[in-house]
């Protein structure tokens, strides 16, 4: 009875009760309370230099820099955590750092299969992240989404093509993620440890029954101009002209067709009691209110459209507009599993453990380590309407969230988890050692989508000449792969040219600019423009080493990283299943450590790395070191180690001091 009275109290109040900052303090006392029923004290609130570096990597992803830190250290008003936290939520950075976490939840990956480009979903995302989309709202769309995948404002489609083909694991997944129930095994025979059965498991899938993962080009007048190119193309070459052309438009092809039918069949090898193997069943919910659906199946001329349960027919169901109908039931606020996951995914988000773990295998008797305090939170979410960033606002305003780090295995530890950093954040952190104002460089959300959605309408508005040259070019790669081959050869040659004339004209540029030769300057700075370089100045000029280098934001690199890049090195997902990051340590992670990071970037003059300025311009070199790397001022001891290698060799002494501090626990952990 307690949960619907909290719900029912959450949606009652009126709007000056339910502001989220009144809730801080309940928060903490519900926290206190769990804690002395375990017999447990409150840990100590931690010091601003802990808390400072901890906001900062918790809610933007990233350590502060050196002026960031001494700002909020020298600040003296008593109210200032509660501004730094405002600030950072409402800061570029979280949006970038809470990708992270969608990504790895959704499985997002810049490439897919079948020359399918997973950057329309990313930019879906973090489109959905800058306008603050309520959580529900966001299911909701990913759960209802039709229309071509790589068209402009269709991202949310990528949710479906990412198990393109695969309903079954889609459903899956969306329990898992969703309603924090396994229900995978279910797919193949009755769950051996919970109470799911097959027949229930295809129950469910039947919401999206019958949808269908490629768009027909002559189910649109604007596409009608593709059917005659391709019989033509097909008549004169047959059926290698048919995969040629299939392949060159693939991405116009690619979609998702249909509203739900709410039938679905079972597999012929059904062994239970309850249905005929191959027969259709219903859509049913595995909890809550029960939604059936009763399918109707196409008749013909001879039979009219009737309507069958538990029918072998092999025509197919007609739409019911069930998956709209799924995503209502789903997203309620009524829907105490909906609630209830994202309530503990946001809590072990902030603290870093969740009250139910693991967050994704609930069970009829799963119970949160303190089940008042998870019934308040589930009030509180559905207080803010799913509003993530006000959710998460609450809680960095406690001083649950201000106390010291609990560095046992208490089911309960009243305090955030202490934990290695995440390998964006690790990244990210030494980012902002390399690159000034790293935030203000954040790549627009439509930056990798945008010449995804260009190609998609060039395709889909091109000519018929452009289009009968893009046909021939996949003949070609099909009846004579060695021309094929070098004329991609001869094009990345171009690129390459135009590379190394760049290369070439900005060293006329500088020597020109050096020597005083005006007319030589423009003359070379006018060529690298022709070539779309813009060397104008030296903060461009840097930028664009930053960038052609990958010295951006984790969020703005290709999604997941490559094998070999750092990120992958120190856990970042791989993207095959829902959050496979991980902080376990590994050998190549200490050797990356060892050898990368200060002798690869820091020690590159060409970058004019922005730590190792702030460091030449500082009089206070051990000070502003320590508050770069650490987010602290050093200690006495530290001092008196440093201070006279210091004086012997100072420029020496600068990168072994980052290089020791980039390498310790204390930077490496979330204290």
């Amino acid at each position: 009875m307690l949960r619907p009275l909290l719900l029912l109290l959450a949606t009652a109040l009126p709007a000056e009760a339910r502001d989220p900052p009144a809730r801080v303090a309940d928060i903490d006392a519900l926290v206190d309370q769990q804690l002395a029923r375990n017999g447990d004290t409150p840990a100590a609130i931690v010091d601003d230099a802990t808390f400072v570096r901890r906001a900062y990597l918790d809610i933007v992803g990233r350590i502060p820099t050196a002026a960031e830190a001494r700002a909020f250290l020298d600040d003296r008003d008593n109210a200032k955590r509660a501004r730094l936290v405002d600030g950072l939520l409402d800061a570029p950075g979280y949006e970038s750092h809470i990708f992270h976490w969608w990504a790895d939840l959704l499985r997002v990956k810049s490439d897919l299969e079948q020359r399918l480009s997973g950057e329309p979903f990313a930019h879906w995302i973090k489109e959905s992240i800058h306008t603050n989309v309520p959580f529900d709202e966001m299911v909701t769309a990913m759960i209802t989404a039709q229309g071509p995948a790589h068209a402009r404002g269709n991202g949310a489609t990528g949710y479906l093509m990412r198990d393109r083909g695969m309903t079954e694991d889609n459903m899956s997944n969306t329990a898992r993620l969703f309603l924090g129930t396994r229900i995978e095994c279910a797919q193949c025979h009755n769950h051996p440890y919970a109470d799911w059965t097959q027949r229930q498991y295809y129950e469910l899938v039947a919401f999206t029954g019958g949808i269908d993962y490629k768009l027909k080009f002559d189910d649109s007048a604007e596409t009608m101009h593709f059917v005659d190119l391709r019989e033509r193309s097909i008549d004169e070459h047959g059926a290698q002209a048919k995969a040629a052309f299939r392949r060159a438009f693939r991405s116009l092809g690619a979609g998702i067709e249909g509203s739900g039918s709410g039938a679905v069949k079972l597999p012929d090898d059904y062994a239970y009691e309850d249905a005929e193997p191959g027969s259709y069943v219903t859509a049913h919910t595995l909890s809550g209110d029960m939604i059936t659906s009763t399918p109707t199946f196409g008749g013909n001329r001879k039979r009219r459209a009737r309507t069958v349960e538990g029918s072998t027919l092999k025509r197919k169901p007609l739409e019911q507009g069930t998956r709209a109908v799924f995503a209502e039931w789903l997203t309620s606020a009524d829907n105490e599993l909906f609630v209830r996951v994202i309530t503990n995914r946001m809590w072990k988000r902030v603290m870093g453990r969740g009250l139910i773990e693991p967050v994704d295998d609930f069970g009829e008797a799963t119970i949160a380590a303190a089940p008042e305090l998870m019934l308040a939170l589930e009030a509180l979410m559905v207080a803010v309407d799913f509003d993530l960033r006000e959710f998460q606002r609450v809680l960095y305003h406690t001083q649950t969230y201000q106390r010291s780090a609990s560095r046992g295995e208490a089911t309960f530890p009243g305090a955030p988890q202490l934990r290695r950093l995440s390998a964006t954040q690790i990244w990210d952190s030494w980012m902002t050692l390399v690159v000034p104002d790293l935030d203000d460089r954040i790549a627009d959300p439509a930056a990798a989508a945008d010449e995804v959605y260009e190609q998609y309408d060039a395709l889909l508005t091109a000519d018929a000449q452009t289009l009968e040259a893009t046909v021939r070019r996949q003949l070609l790669r099909r009846t004579d792969r060695n021309a094929y081959d070098a004329l991609i050869a001869e094009e990345k040659a171009t690129k390459r040219d135009r590379k190394r004339e760049a290369r070439k004209l900005v060293k006329d540029l500088k020597k020109a600019r050096r020597k005083g030769r005006e007319d030589d300057a423009a003359q070379a700075q006018a060529a690298l423009l022709a070539l779309g370089f813009d060397t104008d100045d030296r903060q461009a000029r840097n930028e664009n080493a930053w960038r052609d280098e990958g010295l951006v934001r984790a969020s703005d690199l290709p999604s997941p990283a490559p094998p070999d890049h750092l990120l992958q090195t120190f856990g970042q997902s791989d993207r095959d299943l829902p959050e496979g990051s991980h902080v376990d340590p590994t050998v190549p992670q200490a050797l990356a450590l060892m050898n990368g990071v200060v002798d690869t970037w820091l020690a590159d003059d060409a970058l004019d790395p922005y730590v190792i300025t702030v460091l030449e311009e500082s009089d206070d070199v051990l000070d502003d070191a320590f508050l770069s790397v650490l987010t602290r001022h050093p200690t006495a001891a530290e001092r008196s180690i440093w201070q006279r290698d210091l004086q012997r060799d100072p420029e020496r002494v600068r990168l072994d001091l980052l290089w020791t501090l980039v390498n310790s626990h204390e930077f490496l952990f979330l204290l």
